[in-house]
């Protein structure tokens, strides 16, 4: 889900996991989240904070917070047009919040689209 706070950007995805099969490492449910706050500098550059988590067996019985893993860090996003592609490019350097999370994380993403928004969606009319 995507909020828009004043000029800010927030982005929030939450996960439930459930594994299945006989090959499973566990029944329980785990929880995560990935949590995104970008204020736009210019159209093509935006700069904010990251947060991701996960609480396994959430539903059941979760683990104390200290053995939960909780990350948050600074990021700087830069997206643009390349023809007819789409190029995004993240790069961030979060911190560990608990005991099980590495003390130090360094993230880098590349995204690229195409192929989406030159034509009509489905249903739409030409008139």
């Amino acid at each position: 889900m995507q909020l828009p706070f004043g000029p800010w950007i927030n982005t929030a995805n939450l996960l439930l996991e459930q594994q299945f099969g006989d090959d499973r490492e566990s029944g329980a449910t785990a929880f995560g989240y990935a949590w995104q706050s970008l204020l736009p500098v210019t159209a093509d550059l935006g700069v904010g904070f990251e947060a991701f988590g996960e609480i396994e067996q959430f539903a059941t019985d979760p683990p104390e917070l200290s053995e939960q893993e909780h990350r948050i860090g600074p990021v700087g996003h830069f997206a643009t047009g390349l023809g007819d592609l789409e190029l995004s490019l993240a790069a961030g350097f979060l911190f560990g919040l608990t005991d099980e999370t590495p003390d130090r994380t360094f993230k880098f993403d590349v995204e690229i689209g195409w192929g989406g928004g030159d034509e009509d969606a489905p249903g739409e009319d030409d008139d």
